[in-house]
């Protein structure tokens, strides 16, 4: 839907320039700053946010040339000051103003969805951030923080003294190995463990909350329910235990290898 809208508000400009010749010379400075951004969209990708910089660097000469297509022209094709033109002339046709009023109305109701359709990423609720302060209040500093994704309140907390791992930030083939396995794989019983390879002795934390499953969800950053799959294998586990859980997420510890106890809670 925001991709549409700002699709729609760049055909729109493209309307506008089409329908205006005269407006090409006239508004010159606003048409090069709509399309001179472009190139730095090829040229840098930015961590994946130049798109977003292009965009609002170009958008205002985009809405004055995309206002500019639901406006008539003039009937002699010439650019006409806004001094010249009688009273009667800048009042616009019913017809005008109606297309106005449906196009706006159609670009607000897509701004709507737009905006907020990423609540759910975006917003942690207090349990959500509460279970984040405990995880964090009961690690100590050295201890290896495991999470789906980094979309959780305060993920990079004093990040100097944990050492992180997004399972989203694998490829398909470490992520293939997770999912066929994960208790074996996050608990470091194999030598290919991730644990095992990091550091078998530091104290680990596997955390999993509701804005990780919405982010994973919404934005296919693993495959489908692996969040799930991978919570089931851990609550089965011996090497796992729940150390905090509330309505919002849940926190596992991997408890030492030779612990030889520890079921799930």
């Amino acid at each position: 839907m925001d991709r549409g809208l700002s699709a729609a508000v760049a055909v729109l400009a493209v309307v506008g320039v089409l329908r205006h010749p005269p407006l090409r010379r006239a508004g010159l400075p606003l048409l090069l700053l709509g399309v001179s951004p472009i190139p730095l969209a090829v040229a840098n990708n930015y961590g994946g946010e130049m798109i977003f910089r292009v965009y609002m660097f170009a958008l205002p000469g985009l809405a004055f040339f995309a206002a500019a297509a639901l406006q008539p022209s003039p009937a002699n094709g010439r650019t006409v000051s806004w001094a010249r033109r009688s009273t009667t002339a800048l009042v616009q046709p019913r017809r005008t103003a109606l297309l106005n009023v449906a196009v706006l109305a159609l670009l607000a109701a897509a701004f709507y969805p737009s905006y907020y359709g990423k609540d759910r990423v975006n917003y942690f609720p207090p349990d959500e951030i509460r279970l984040v302060d405990q995880l964090y209040a009961l690690a100590p500093p050295g201890s290896q923080i495991i999470a789906a994704t980094p979309n959780f309140p305060d993920a990079y907390r004093n990040y100097q003294q944990y050492t992180l791992w997004w399972l989203s930030d694998d490829d398909a083939a470490a992520n293939s190995a997770l999912l066929a396995d994960p208790a074996g794989y996050l608990g470091g019983q194999k030598q290919t463990g991730w644990i095992h390879q990091q550091n078998p002795h530091a104290y680990s934390y596997v955390s999993f909350t509701r804005a990780q499953f919405a982010d994973v969800s919404m934005d296919g950053l693993l495959p489908p329910d692996s969040i799930q799959r991978i919570e089931a294998s851990l609550n089965t586990s011996p090497r796992f235990r729940v150390v905090l859980r509330n309505a919002d997420g849940v926190v596992y510890q991997v408890l030492p290898s030779d612990s030889g106890a520890g079921s799930a809670q």
